[in-house]
């Protein structure tokens, strides 16, 4: 349930992108068979738990079927049965229960997978179209092949807006195009100058208002530390007069802030200063690169855009840039909106 960004470098970007398909084919080569429990552990479950099928199967009113497949007769009332007294066969519990089933290769019970997955739908663009700037010579060699009605028009494209009809990131933008073509330093000029926008309205909407004096990583730790629970620390952070002040603004930029303000918005560390380089930093950035068959990426995305194992944000974007400096010119790269 995340959006992401991947940048492919080279032709045949969608080419690329297939071994790392969550959902293949079932033919797929890109399938391996992941052993979830061995035959032993399967059979001790099968034999040894079980449920109490009333419980799990409550209606609101008992049925025919309840009373003949699982002898209920009232509502969450039955009898606590083994899951080899209820499904009768190994096959049948993995099946059903688990949604494994058996591979005598592999030696164990589980399911085929691509262990190399980190996408299960794409799209060119989507709710990052536009994702690039192009060069204003780039734009008017464009327009003039349009206009002239060429065929050999540059391999520049910009892709479809996501669920949203999302507006392009830039208006002069393209996600399909080679490095030579885009304006890296029209997109730093123009990220600098809405870090500090940014950080115009957050310093108006706090002012005279001290903030939190750590960030929430060292607010967990030391409460936890100190035999507390995460949710009166939770509490805590969401009743301090900053972090309130902010969720409270109408801003949509911090009212709807998921991530902690705190250490992205270098309060202890930097201030707007910071801030505004970090943003200068990220603004050709993707979450991710596929290159010669390599995925690369900030760390390991998960539901709802949570993000673990990741990198420090100057540590990447010097990674990334260093990655994208040492490519021709005339090396194509496509922006995609993945999902996972």
């Amino acid at each position: 349930m995340s959006h992401f960004t991947v940048l492919v470098v080279g032709p045949n970007p969608e080419e690329q992108l297939a071994p790392f398909n969550e959902q293949p084919e079932d033919d797929s080569p890109y399938l391996e068979f992941q052993v979830n429990m061995t035959q032993e552990e399967a059979l001790k479950k099968f034999k040894e738990e079980g449920a109490d099928w009333g419980f799990n199967k409550v209606r609101d009113h008992v049925t025919q079927t309840d009373i003949m497949k699982y002898g209920i007769t009232e509502k969450g009332k039955g009898a606590y049965e083994t899951h080899e007294q209820h499904y009768k066969t190994l096959e049948k519990y993995m099946d059903e229960w688990h949604g494994f089933e058996y591979d005598a290769d592999a030696g164990g019970w589980g399911y085929k997978c691509n262990p190399n997955a980190k996408w299960d739908w794409f799209q060119v663009g989507g709710r990052w179209r536009g994702y690039y700037p192009l060069k204003k010579e780039v734009l008017n060699k464009l327009a003039s092949a349009i206009v002239n009605n060429e065929d050999d028009l540059l391999p520049i494209t910009r892709g479809k807006s996501g669920v949203f009809n999302n507006e392009p990131r830039h208006p002069d933008g393209a996600d399909h195009m080679r490095k030579g073509d885009i304006d890296f330093e029209l997109m730093r000029a123009r990220a600098r100058v809405s870090a500090n926008e940014i950080y115009d309205r957050l310093e108006a909407i706090t002012a005279g208002i001290e903030p939190p004096t750590m960030t929430w990583a060292e607010l967990l730790e030391k409460r936890k530390a100190e035999g507390k629970d995460v949710d009166s620390i939770r509490d805590e952070r969401r009743g301090h007069p900053w972090i309130k002040a902010l969720k409270e603004s109408g801003d949509d930029d911090f009212k709807f802030y998921l991530g902690d303000a705190v250490k992205d918005f270098c309060i202890l560390n930097g201030g707007r200063e910071r801030f505004v380089q970090q943003c200068v930093d990220s603004a050709p950035v993707t979450f991710a690169v596929l290159m010669d068959g390599e995925w690369y990426e900030n760390g390991s995305m998960g539901w709802w855009g949570m993000v673990s194992d990741e990198k420090d944000l100057d540590d990447w974007n010097r990674e990334w840039n260093k990655l994208i400096d040492s490519l021709p010119d005339d090396t194509l790269l496509s922006v995609y909106d993945c999902h996972i």
